[in-house]
């Protein structure tokens, strides 16, 4: 599965959560996994939020042109 990073957040930001939710409900509206489709690494000073190449496209409209 291909990966699309849509936002980085300074670890202990406490929008992590927020929009990881956030994000975890699109997938979900769009008949998704949640857990299949959004994705947090941890690093030691920053946390990337991913969501899949189908989430992603889906808000483009076009397929291989990143959201954000």
């Amino acid at each position: 599965m291909s990966w699309v990073a849509i936002r980085r957040f300074n670890v202990g930001d406490p929008d992590i959560v927020k929009m990881k939710k956030h994000w975890e409900d699109v997938a979900e509206d769009l008949g998704l996994l949640a857990e299949s489709n959004v994705l947090l690494e941890e690093g030691e000073k920053e946390v990337k939020l991913y969501v899949s190449q189908a989430v992603n496209e889906f808000f483009q409209g076009q397929p291989g042109r990143q959201y954000g």
